[in-house]
């Protein structure tokens, strides 16, 4: 099971690399949005991992594609801690919001690191959490 999860955190790695766009710098004072540690990508993998692991227990998991109401299934249902659950909609929605109204301005969705901090720190939070469970299930 170790071997998995390392595994998956180097195609996290791999496919995060290769999807960033080349001429976004990696500053500590800019957040992108959508690439950067705790984003919507992490989130994203975050759900999809869980559904993945817990959807032939569980198959309502399957049943929606969209994040939101698999987030508010995992918090509900034990498979993740409700008060985790919640701050990845949050962050979420956040996030999706900015995005479109970057979007609108045909900007990149790069906005200040400090505007979302604590947001990151959540969805990093989360990620390091289910990580843990995960290889220590081992």
């Amino acid at each position: 099971m170790r071997n998995s999860i390392i595994e998956k955190n180097n195609v996290k790695r791999k496919l995060k690399k290769a999807s960033k766009p080349e001429n976004i710098s990696a500053d500590s004072a800019t957040f992108d949005i959508k690439h950067d540690a705790g984003g919507i990508i992490d989130i994203e993998f975050i759900v999809q991992f869980q559904v993945l692991s817990y959807a032939y227990q569980f198959t309502n998991l399957a049943c929606w594609s969209d994040n939101i109401r698999i987030l508010k299934y995992l918090g509900s249902n034990g498979l993740m801690m409700p008060k985790d659950a919640e701050n990845l909609i949050q962050s979420y929605v956040s996030y999706r919001s900015e995005g479109h109204r970057l979007q609108l301005q045909k900007l990149p969705l790069i906005t200040k690191a400090s505007k979302y901090s604590i947001e990151r720190a959540q969805v990093i939070s989360s990620w390091d959490k289910l990580f843990e469970e995960q290889s220590s299930s081992d």
